[in-house]
């Protein structure tokens, strides 16, 4: 139940948001939405962190609207523990990433962008209750092996959609491509990179959804 839920919930947010944008860009109104600093929360990894036991994170956002331009820092955490076959990988750490993007839409209330990022994650990760065991008549208690420091590099390919609820608040979704270009690990294979996703995936894909608070500074003409 909880596999069909999360995408459903995603669907339905994601279909609210082009709703919104569409009733913006009917009426043909410009809301005067200032030009400035915007701060984010991805709401999809709280969501995520709330009804997946394996999964915990946070993912914040900063970036700085400059007309069409849209400056880019991201900042996160993230740790998942899970049990597969014989044994419970654990990954833990920090993500981050740093990128611009273009505005495509020429209203300012809404934002349709296209961009890219750099993203980096360094996380341990530990391979726990091995079960040495299987396959056998005697039964040995689970060990664990020890923990190693682990960095990924990836760049990000993003597209973004954005509406403006009210002057100070925002929402919308982004997707993500994710091809992995460099990693640094230790004698075991991760299971899963903090803000990338699977090791074994040489491209990652990704979809957030975001709220955003807007701290403007100056406004658009």
């Amino acid at each position: 139940m909880r596999e069909l839920f999360y995408p459903s919930f995603l669907l339905f947010l994601l279909t609210a948001t082009s709703v919104q944008a569409q009733a913006v860009d009917s009426s043909g109104q410009k809301n005067g939405i200032q030009q400035g600093f915007r701060v984010g929360v991805d709401v999809s990894r709280l969501f995520m962190s709330a009804t997946q036991k394996e999964f915990t994170g946070a993912e914040v956002s900063l970036d700085y609207n400059y007309g069409k331009w849209i400056g880019e820092v991201h900042l996160g955490w993230a740790q998942n523990d899970q049990r597969i076959r014989n044994y419970s990988p654990v990954s833990a750490g920090y993500f981050g990433s740093l990128g611009i993007s273009k505005n495509l839409f020429t209203d300012p209330s809404n934002i349709f962008s296209l961009g890219g990022r750099l993203a980096l994650s360094q996380y341990s990760y530990q391979a726990t209750n091995v079960d040495l065991s299987e396959g056998q008549i005697v039964n040995y208690p689970g060990i664990n092996l020890p923990s190693a420091s682990c960095t990924a590099l990836w760049f990000e390919v993003v597209a973004a959609m954005r509406t403006q609820i009210w002057s100070w608040f925002m929402m919308g979704f982004e997707v993500r491509i994710k091809p992995r270009f460099h990693s640094k690990i230790g004698n075991e294979m991760p299971y899963y990179i903090p803000g990338y996703g699977l090791y074994k995936n040489n491209t990652s894909l990704g979809f957030n959804y975001y709220l955003y608070f807007n701290l403007p500074t100056v406004k658009s003409k």
